[in-house]
């Protein structure tokens, strides 16, 4: 008896495009994920914002990935230097950085919306920029760290906004 695969993942509704006050509820390090130009070293970065979603009563969460890299042309460098304020230097960038600094952290988060190529929509992270003056900073709320998670730290989590079924045999 043959058995067909099928999409049984519940819709969920993506962050909402714009400007918004977001907190950094955790960072990633997913290892090494094959891409088009072979193995990279990957790091997820997530945040909560300011908006409740209405059919959970949770926060959205944003997700995006990057290659771990602080060299001039990747993308991390100069998502970081927004956030901050201010340029890495090249001394700074070949020491490395310890991006378990940004869990904490509050920032303005520029978020975009988009189709995937399943035509599934999705929220993703365009760019951040650091909190004004006088802008309350966001804290974390009912979010546990992957690394607190009790599944294994090689295998990446669910999205937590596409929430999967489990096998139902």
């Amino acid at each position: 008896m043959p058995i067909v695969a099928k999409d049984e993942r519940k819709p969920y509704t993506p962050a909402p495009a714009g400007v918004h006050n977001a907190v950094c509820v955790d960072v990633v390090d997913l290892g090494l994920v094959d891409s088009p130009w072979g193995e990279r070293p990957q790091v997820e970065f997530r945040w909560q914002i300011d908006k409740v979603n209405a059919e959970n009563g949770k926060r959205f969460l944003v997700v995006r990935r990057f290659t771990r890299s602080l060299a001039s042309k990747s993308n991390l460098r100069p998502f970081l230097e927004g956030w901050i304020g201010e340029s890495i230097s090249e001394d700074e960038a070949k020491q490395g950085m310890d991006l378990e600094r940004f869990v904490g952290e509050s920032c303005l988060l520029q978020v975009i919306r988009g189709k995937s190529a399943k035509g599934t929509e999705f929220a993703s992270a365009k760019t951040t920029l650091p909190l004004p003056e006088g802008v309350e900073p966001l804290r974390a709320k009912d979010y546990i760290r992957v690394i607190d998670r009790n599944i294994p730290q090689d295998v990446p989590p669910p999205d937590e906004d596409e929430p999967s079924e489990g096998v139902p045999f």
